[in-house]
């Protein structure tokens, strides 16, 4: 029963619809990530290729450790536009192997869902922006964030998918359920998602019961340090018009406080080695799938890059100039910015100095 049977309420079910990607599409992206398995235009084309949660859960994990979450498109380029149109995309993403944040990411990753075959639509969350998540209390933003919903095969059992969140976002599809036992792993055994029922604006609510609670929340957990909310969102679904808007609030409008408006941001997950892997509790088996092998993450944010190993962290480098910075985000990050495009920052808040 609805909160906790995985399913949406009245057990929606979600229809099929094509996708705005080419089965050829589809097909070079599932080669460029890596997928274990070979599936041609035409297995694609045929509806030959299986819509598992296995490979879905596969395919989650070897998407975000290909491409990279970041904003480097906002700041590194003339019109300082975050490209979310699906054309762009792909040319970004597949193309040039670079990434985007939460819409470009999603987008993207929803309309390859639904060129393989899966049923998906996508809704939007409020990001928890509490200075000590899981201490202070939650300080949500307006839509800003999006995640998908998906069924796969023919059952109406749904999941919460987000390749587009960085930092402490999943790295697994969760089933959409507020059942206590209902506990993933993050990219390691130091990290868990779980979902739960809330109400993000309860203080200011004008429904008069208490346990009103309209709102899921992905909550994260790291290895001795409190639970915390890192969303809030509804089972609405969003479409075209909402994302733009919201892209255009994020990408375009000057906003004190604003984190990617503030700073040049990437998020890159990479697979750990046997090593790490065992330090942090993993056994062989662990690390022969890309299913279940443990990932760390690259973190640059404004002036500083950081790789992250279950609850262990270490600064890799620090930068004062726009030269610096783009020679990590080639070296380091993986991510190329030409030096002709690194004036394009100048003048705005997130830049630094120049030689």
């Amino acid at each position: 029963m609805w909160p906790t049977s995985g399913k949406l309420r009245d057990d929606v079910r979600i229809k099929k619809r094509q996708s705005e990607y080419t089965p050829e599409q589809v097909s070079r992206w599932l080669e460029e990530i890596e997928f274990p398995e070979v599936y041609s235009a035409q297995d694609i084309a045929a509806g030959l290729f299986p819509t598992t949660f296995d490979n879905m859960k596969m395919i989650n994990r070897l998407h975000i450790v290909k491409y990279p979450y970041e904003n480097t498109e906002m700041h590194y380029t003339a019109d300082h536009d975050m490209t979310i149109t699906f054309d762009a995309l792909y040319r970004r993403i597949v193309g040039n192997g670079k990434g985007s944040y939460c819409f470009g990411m999603n987008l993207f990753f929803r309309e390859a869902l639904i060129g393989l075959g899966y049923r998906v639509y996508s809704g939007a969350a409020r990001i928890n922006e509490a200075e000590r998540p899981g201490i202070d209390p939650e300080k949500y933003t307006s839509f800003v964030h999006m995640v998908l919903f998906v069924q796969p095969g023919e059952d109406t059992k749904t999941y919460i998918m987000d390749v587009g969140c960085g930092g402490s976002g999943p790295s697994q599809p969760i089933l959409l359920s507020a059942n206590p036992a209902n506990v993933t792993m993050g990219v390691s055994p130091t990290e868990h998602h779980r979902l739960v029922l809330t109400n993000a604006h309860s203080g200011n609510s004008s429904i008069q019961d208490p346990h009103y609670a309209p709102d899921w929340a992905l909550l994260v957990q790291h290895s001795g340090k409190p639970e915390a909310i890192v969303y809030a969102f509804t089972e609405a679904e969003f479409f075209a018009e909402d994302y733009d808007a919201a892209n255009f609030v994020v990408s375009k409008r000057p906003s004190a406080g604003s984190l990617f408006w503030e700073n040049v941001v990437v998020s890159r997950h990479f697979w750990l080695t046997r090593e790490e892997a065992e330090e942090l509790g993993g056994g062989k088996e662990d690390m022969d799938s890309p299913a279940t092998r443990y990932i760390g993450r690259i973190g640059l944010k404004g002036d500083t890059v950081r790789r992250h190993v279950g609850t262990g962290s270490e600064v890799l480098a620090q930068f004062e100039t726009e030269k610096e910075r783009g020679k990590a985000l080639r070296t380091i990050c993986n991510l190329f910015i030409g030096e002709e495009d690194l004036h394009h920052i100048q003048g705005r808040t997130a830049a630094l100095t120049f030689d």
